[in-house]
């Protein structure tokens, strides 16, 4: 069955409108406090603006990922991971001075490194000098991380993971990277 574009719209825009509806009603109505004392369940989960939601991230079905920059100067971070396939990925991030970027990645996330999952002795981020042009400026490249984190061992799915850069007077780069795990449920390892 062909389904024409313009259907697709006029559902969209039906569902909307009852929507919109549905919240004037509820409005008006006095001592209702919810879609579903005033409309039928059925319907309010029809138009997906049930009660019912996902908490992030404890019913998530992904692990976030963060990249955090704690210098005075650009960051550029390369994050690898082992998807549940056994394909190995990467994200790559340039983050300014005292910013982050975040990334949810479906799980299972079997393995996870800052830096590269089949050399732990590389580098997995550099600090950028000069005006932050991770092509043009010099950078010095931060001590490896060098652990390779493991799901159920380091963290689970559901869990949110932070790389950080941030000044070290302990190294000869003047960096040094860590890694917090904030755990989904207090319960889990």
């Amino acid at each position: 069955m062909m389904v024409r574009e313009s259907n697709i719209r006029g559902l969209a825009a039906g569902k909307a409108a009852i929507g919109a509806v549905a919240v004037v009603v509820m409005l008006l109505s006095p001592g209702c406090g919810t879609l579903t004392a005033v409309l039928s369940p059925d319907l309010v989960a029809a138009l997906g603006v049930g009660e019912s939601v996902s908490t992030i991230p404890g019913d998530a079905p992904e692990i976030l990922v963060t990249s955090r920059n704690d210098t005075g100067n650009t960051v550029q971070m390369i994050i690898s991971y082992r998807d549940g396939e056994g394909e190995v990925r990467s994200l790559v991030n340039t983050i300014q001075a005292g910013g982050k970027s975040a990334t949810a990645l479906p799980c299972p996330v079997t393995e996870i490194t800052l830096g590269d999952i089949s050399d732990l002795d590389a580098a997995g981020a550099r600090v950028i000098l000069g005006a932050g042009d991770p092509i043009a400026d010099p950078f010095v490249n931060v001590e490896p991380f060098g652990v390779l984190l493991r799901d159920r061992l380091n963290y689970s799915c559901g869990d949110s993971l932070t790389f950080s850069v941030q000044l070290s007077g302990a190294t000869r780069s003047g960096y040094q990277t860590f890694f917090y795990v904030q755990r989904s449920d207090a319960a889990q390892p």
